[in-house]
C-alpha cells in the first residue's frame, strides 16, 4: 500500500490517476481534494455521494463527455456510511475499465475494509492506486501537515515548536490550521518566538472555545475547568459566553431529537456532527433539562452582576456535562 504524505503530494507520479482517501478527518480530506485540483490544474470536477440511490449514468456521462478545451477532469466518489454493495462493485469495475486518460478518479471512504481492498486487488486495480491516509487525530498526519503549513506560511520555527503544537492541539489538524492562520496575521514576516506563541495559545479565545466541547465530550473535567479559569481571568464578556453555551446545548438537543425521530441532521457539518453524537450518547433528556435550568440561573446572575455565583454555576454546568 502506498502512503502519500500530504507535504509530498505535489510530487505525485502523474501516471497514476486513481486515488483513495481513507479516514474520517473531513478537513484533511478537503485539503487533499484541493491539492489534487491544484496538481492537475483544473476546475472541472464533480462530487458524487455513492449510496443505493446513486445515478451511475450521470457518472459515466461525466467521464465520457469530451471537450477539446478541457485537459483534465476529476471525479470525486464518496461512499456514504462506509457501505459498498455488489451493485457498487460492478459499477466501479466498469468505471475503472472504461475511463479515459484525462479522468482522475478519487475514492473517499471512511474505513478501508478488507472486502473493498480484496476487490481492488482481485480486479488488478490496487496497484494503480495512490493511498492517502486521512484518519482523524493521526499524529503522523498531524506532523506532516504541520511541516507543510510551516513551509507554506514561511514560519521560522524549529522542532521545539512542533512539540508544543502536538501538546496543545492533540492531533487536531483543523484547529492547528486556524491557529497558524492567526499567527500569520500577527507575524506576517514569520519571525516568532516560543514565549509569544505560548501567550497566544493561552490567550486565544478561538483556541479555548474550539477545545471546550471536545474536552467536555472526553469527560476531562480538569482540562475543562482549566479552560474555564482561562476565560474567567481574561475577563471574557459573560453574555457572549452564555450565548455560546446556549447555542451548543440547543444543537445537542436538536440532533438528539432528530435521531430519535429518525430525521436527518444536514444542517450540521460532518465534523461537528460527530462531536455532538459523542456527547449525546452520554447525556439524557433529564441532564439536558438540568443544564438549561443552570443556564437560566447563569443569565439571571449576569443581569444582577453577581460574578462570583456566575462562575460557580458555570462550573456546575461543566461538571454536569462531564458526567
Amino acid at each position: 500500500m502506498t502512503f502519500l504524505n500530504i507535504n509530498k503530494i505535489i510530487k505525485i507520479n502523474n501516471k497514476k490517476k486513481i486515488y483513495l482517501f481513507s479516514g474520517n478527518d473531513y478537513f484533511l480530506i478537503n485539503e487533499n481534494k484541493n491539492l489534487i485540483k491544484k496538481i492537475y490544474v483544473t476546475n472541472v470536477f464533480i462530487n458524487i455521494k455513492i449510496n443505493n440511490y446513486t445515478i451511475w449514468e450521470k457518472i459515466f456521462n461525466f467521464c465520457n463527455n469530451t471537450n477539446f478545451l478541457i485537459n483534465k477532469k476529476i471525479l470525486f466518489l464518496e461512499f456514504e456510511n462506509n457501505v459498498i454493495n455488489n451493485e457498487m462493485f460492478i459499477q466501479i469495475y466498469n468505471l475503472f475499465n472504461s475511463f479515459k486518460k484525462n479522468i482522475i478518479i478519487v475514492l473517499i471512504i471512511s474505513n478501508l475494509t478488507n472486502i473493498f481492498k480484496n476487490f481492488l486487488i482481485n480486479n488488478n486495480i490496487y496497484n494503480f492506486i495512490i493511498y492517502i491516509n486521512c484518519k482523524k487525530n493521526n499524529i503522523y498526519n498531524f506532523k506532516n501537515y504541520l511541516n507543510f503549513l510551516i513551509k507554506k506560511m514561511k514560519f521560522k520555527l524549529n522542532l521545539k515548536f512542533n512539540v508544543l503544537f502536538l501538546k496543545y492541539f492533540e492531533g487536531n489538524i483543523f484547529e492547528l490550521s486556524n491557529f497558524l492562520d492567526l499567527l500569520l496575521l500577527i507575524y506576517p514576516n514569520g519571525n516568532i518566538n516560543m514565549i509569544d506563541i505560548k501567550k497566544i495559545i493561552y490567550n486565544s479565545t478561538y483556541f479555548t472555545f474550539n477545545n471546550l466541547i471536545k474536552i467536555l465530550i472526553n469527560n476531562n473535567i480538569n482540562k475543562s475547568l482549566n479552560i474555564l479559569n482561562n476565560i474567567k481571568y481574561k475577563s471574557f464578556e459573560p453574555m457572549l459566553f452564555l450565548y455560546i453555551l446556549q447555542k451548543e446545548l440547543i444543537n445537542i438537543i436538536k440532533i438528539k431529537f432528530n435521531l430519535n425521530k429518525k430525521k436527518n441532521n444536514k444542517q450540521f457539518n460532518n465534523y461537528n456532527f460527530l462531536l455532538y453524537i459523542q456527547i449525546i450518547k452520554k447525556l439524557t433528556y433529564n441532564d439536558l433539562n438540568n443544564a438549561f435550568i443552570i443556564l437560566i440561573k447563569i443569565e439571571k446572575l449576569i443581569k444582577t452582576n453577581n460574578n462570583l455565583l456566575f462562575w460557580n454555576e458555570v462550573k456546575n454546568l461543566f461538571i454536569l456535562l462531564c458526567k
